[in-house]
């Protein structure tokens, strides 16, 4: 098997363990019946939390690596080299979401309230908030990277499901918003089918942009 080859292998592998979700009808049913978000499957009083937790970090090494092969891959486009070390920022956030969770889950307990104030006058956020924030902020980055540099190599296929992505990350800020206007501002509580549409989509996404680049189109790199 080729290096590009083991490459696409190892971002299917990246994929499916960073959709660590798949496991939480079986793991903890009771969660997801409610829909919670999926930040609380990890969290210390949830069965299997370590599971999950180990999960997560492994999904993060293994984009750290990806992002750095994707880097030296091309490398001589500055978009590119973007692209690369924004994979990477993926999996260091994945890690420190894995490190620092929530203290309780908001969806099962009613006494659970993880205070988030965010004004001029006031910030405050607990750990968690800030590498999920900037998983948010990778959902758009990557595709909208990969989207130029698709545009500018006329890689049609992935230009395409670059847009899809993108629309879709802009889709769920939307949403995002419209749940903390509801609320009365912001708050850990989210929907979990909305993550998981969210982080599927990115999964196949990602190992369709890296086969692209390394096996279907090589040659457009040139």
């Amino acid at each position: 098997m080729s290096k590009r080859a083991k490459l696409v292998v190892l971002t299917i592998a990246a994929a499916i363990t960073y959709n660590d979700w798949l496991l939480s009808p079986f793991l903890n049913r009771h969660l997801w019946s409610k829909d919670g978000s999926l930040s609380e499957y990890s969290i210390a009083s949830q069965p299997y939390h370590l599971v999950f937790r180990l999960i997560d970090v492994l999904s993060g090494i293994l984009l750290i690596y990806i992002g750095f092969r994707i880097y030296k891959l091309i490398q001589q486009y500055k978009t590119g080299r973007l692209f690369g070390l924004s994979v990477i920022l993926l999996g260091v956030a994945n890690i420190l979401d894995a490190c620092f969770v929530l203290p309780c889950s908001e969806t099962l307990s009613k006494s659970c309230s993880v205070p988030i104030s965010l004004s001029l006058h006031h910030f405050r956020m607990p750990a968690h908030a800030y590498s999920s924030s900037l998983i948010g902020l990778c959902y758009f980055i990557l595709p909208m990277l990969a989207l130029i540099f698709a545009y500018r190599k006329r890689l049609s296929r992935l230009v395409g499901f670059s847009l899809l992505v993108v629309l879709e990350s802009l889709y769920s800020l939307g949403s995002l918003l419209v749940m903390y206007n509801r609320a009365g501002g912001p708050t850990t509580k989210a929907s979990g089918s909305g993550q998981v549409i969210e982080m599927l989509l990115l999964g196949i996404w990602l190992v369709f942009c890296v086969y692209e680049l390394a096996v279907e189109r090589p040659r457009a790199l040139d």
